[in-house]
Parts: structure tokens; sequence; C-alpha cells
């Protein structure tokens, strides 16, 4: 089977039901579907009918680790496809994306990439270092660093085994598991393949929750930091990676009263002026709170 749809659920039966009916039709015999609930038996039940005639296979995350990046694992556990394609629940596949990634697969030797995410009637553009947008192909070094990562929501796909030799997506965490994934894709010097096309309508009107609360900054903040721990030993020789993955970081503790945890990542940035520059922006904001 060439490739196969891992959609995580949580709590969003009609969501997901919308999602699955807009991408069915494209399917085809070379593809499957696979839905995995988080937990509670919503999408079973929306899905009934495309789950009975065969068009959906639905798996049910019963484990004590839950959340978006194990559903997404357990999906890829049980898919036969070569190419793994991530939706999420409350997303819509925007139309010709599936069609355009069939061809690619069968016709490039691709491994991993995504497209463009579409909020509302907006396309969010995708620029590289210099403003210039980016080109459909592969991405190479030079486009930027923050440029070759990108969100599961943004027609994410990978090669499954690829997928799996570097163990998925890391759990227990609520955000960034995509960014982290990302990196440890680039570190192993995988290029990632971009389509200069819409390839997810994003969806953002069920009220779901936003990370605008001090605790949640701080959840924000444990990925961020996770992710730069995780990944800037392998990444430090990339172009524009260290740089990104401490600022963010950083920015990240200060924005979240975590200051005192921003010394540990300047500690381990490369480069000495990098490092100059972040001790002076954490100093910068010390001095801002004393007033």
């Amino acid at each position: 089977m060439l490739f196969s749809i891992v959609i995580p659920t949580y709590q969003r039966a009609q969501a997901v039901k919308k999602a699955v009916s807009a991408v069915l039709p494209d399917v085809g015999e070379t593809g499957e579907v696979i839905v995995v609930e988080d937990r509670g038996d919503g999408a079973r039940n929306s899905l009934g009918a495309d789950i009975d005639k065969g068009l959906v296979r639905y798996l049910r995350n019963t484990h004590d680790v839950c959340g978006a990046a194990a559903a997404r694992n357990m999906g890829v556990q049980a898919a036969v496809g070569k190419f793994v394609l991530f939706l999420d629940d409350d997303d819509l596949i925007a139309p010709g994306y599936l069609a355009q990634l069939i061809t690619l697969w069968q016709a490039e030797d691709v491994e991993w990439g995504f497209g463009l995410q579409v909020v509302g009637n907006e396309i969010v553009a995708r620029r590289d270092v210099l403003g210039r947008s980016l080109k459909h192909g592969f991405l190479e070094p030079r486009v930027g660093f923050r440029q070759r990562l990108c969100a599961a929501s943004a027609g994410l796909f990978v090669r499954r085994d690829l997928f799996q030799s570097l163990n998925g997506f890391a759990i227990g965490r609520h955000v960034d598991e995509d960014t982290d994934l990302c990196c440890r894709l680039l570190a192993a010097r995988k290029r990632p393949y971009f389509l200069d096309q819409p390839a997810v309508l994003l969806s953002r009107e069920d009220n779901v929750e936003r990370l605008t609360n001090s605790v949640e900054k701080d959840g924000v903040f444990r990925c961020y930091e996770a992710t730069f721990h995780d990944n800037i030993d392998a990444c430090k020789d990339l172009p524009f990676a260290a740089t990104y993955l401490s600022t963010r970081a950083v920015r990240q503790a200060l924005k979240s009263n975590n200051v005192d945890r921003s010394d540990a990542i300047i500690a381990r940035t490369p480069g000495v002026f990098l490092r100059l520059g972040l001790r002076v922006k954490v100093a910068l904001d010390r001095r801002k709170k004393r007033r």
C-alpha cells in the first residue's frame, strides 16, 4: 500500500467525521485512513458506517500515555502504507493536495515533506531567511532552519520506516512534538520536500483550549526546553539551527517566568556571540521586571 492517513481525535466526533468525509473520495485503493481515538467513543459512533464498510480503520487508545503524539504513534504502528500523512481531527485536507502527493510519491525519491496551511481564506506564506517565497521542491539548508520545519497540521508526510526508525513523535508533550520530529529528521540529513500549494484548511472554531494563562505558558516552555536539549547537539552544525532553537527557548523562558532555567540553555548554546546576545536579553528582562 502506498500511503496511510493517520488522524488522532479527542472529543470531536462531528469534526473528525468532516475530516474523514473530505479525504475519503481521494484515497482510492492505494491508501487507507486510520482514526485513533484518544479515549472516549464519540468518533466510533460518528464514523460507524465508514468503519463498518471498511473505509476507515478505527483504533482506540486506552493506555495511560495519551495525547496527540501517542495517538499518532499508535496509528503509525498499525499503518501499512509506505508513507504516512498526518491530519488533525478539526482540519480538512485541501482539494488536490492528496492527489499531488500520490503523484509525488510515485515519481520522486522523497522521504518527508509538507505544504501550505490555509487559515480562513488566507494562505499562510512560507519564506526563506531573505524573505523570498519558498520554491516547490527539496528545501536546502540555505533557505533557513526554521523554514524547513513544519507543524503536523501543514500536511506533514513522512516515510513510515523512517518515522519508526526515529521512534516517532516524542510522547508526553502537549505542544512542539512536531518541531522535535522535524529537528531529528534534519539532523539525520533528510531533506524535506515542499509543495507550494494548500495542504490543510485549518479550523479553529470550536473553542479549544488556548495556551494563554501562566500555567499553560509554563507547559509550552517545558516543551520548548525539551526540544532544545534533545536536539541542540545533533543540529548545532546545521545553518541557523542553534540560533533558532536557543532563542525560542530563552524567549519562552522569559514569558513564562522561568528565567532561571534559561542559564542551562545558554550554557549549551554554541557560539560565543550567540551566548552573549542571549545573556544580554535575559539581563534586560530581569532589569525590566525589577522596575
